[in-house]
């Protein structure tokens, strides 16, 4: 099963190492701010149909294969009304967490909190670095939503455009220092937007001092009401070069 597994997910990767993203613009740009809002509202309203975000709770698997062909097993847990959040990490060398509790970080090795120097540079576990894990994989579960906690500002206008194939509403968010909650979020991200469904496509990440990137999103699952991308491929904008693959899964508990 697991080679199974293993053969599906680099199957994908060489999948989407050949698949060419162009974004097309169509010159229709609306300069009403109600316009922008309106398609996020939309958006949210497809992946939270029920309005449960405030009150989720959701554990999902996810298995990401690098460039290289590394695979990363990984369940990941959020509690919004706690205010929890925990990555649990199954390597060869034995299992790592790190999370987040009511402000608080930590993270240990097999249930040991005093871990080796390697360990840590390794998996990057320090406060600044699980900040960000946490900020990307509350993305994973529930991006259009976590983005009205983050500082972010929606800009006004809106243009459609054909990105991966598709026809697609473009919004823009830039995160400035002195808005946003985390420096995660310090830049601009361009939300892809599906026009028929107003479902997620994908997405563009413009941060400074990091390369520019990319995000394809296809196929969803439903974790406790909340619809959410399957597969999400990266890439580097300037290469087309694929970062990684991932899929999630819900996690059977």
């Amino acid at each position: 099963m697991k080679s199974f597994m293993i053969n599906s997910f680099i199957s994908l990767l060489t999948f989407f190492l050949v698949l060419s993203v162009t974004v097309h613009g169509q010159s229709q740009t609306n300069k009403s701010g109600s316009k922008s809002q309106d398609i996020w509202g939309k958006t949210i309203s497809y992946h939270d149909p029920n309005g449960v975000w405030n009150k989720f709770k959701g554990t999902m698997h996810e298995v990401t294969v690098y460039a290289k062909h590394d695979i990363v097993n990984e369940r990941i847990e959020i509690n919004n009304p706690d205010d929890y959040y925990l990555s649990t990490i199954s390597a060869k060398i034995g299992i790592i967490k790190r999370g987040m509790d009511k402000g608080k970080y930590f993270y240990s090795f097999d249930n040991n909190f005093n871990v080796p120097d390697m360990i840590r540079k390794e998996y990057s576990l320090s406060v600044s670095s699980i900040a960000g894990f946490r900020e990307q994989h509350i993305g994973h579960f529930g991006l259009p939503m976590h983005l009205k906690a983050t500082g972010m500002q929606i800009q006004r206008k809106t243009k459609t455009v054909v990105f991966a194939g598709r026809k697609c509403y473009e919004l823009t968010f830039i995160g400035r220092p002195d808005q946003v909650v985390s420096n995660y979020y310090i830049g601009k991200l361009i939300l892809y937007i599906d026009k028929e469904t107003c479902a997620m496509h994908g997405l563009r990440w413009e941060r400074e001092g990091r390369p520019a990137t990319y995000v394809i999103y296809n196929e969803e699952i439903v974790i406790n009401g909340i619809k959410i991308p399957h597969i999400q491929s990266s890439y580097f904008v300037e290469n087309n070069i694929n970062r990684y693959t991932a899929v999630n899964n819900p996690q059977n508990e």
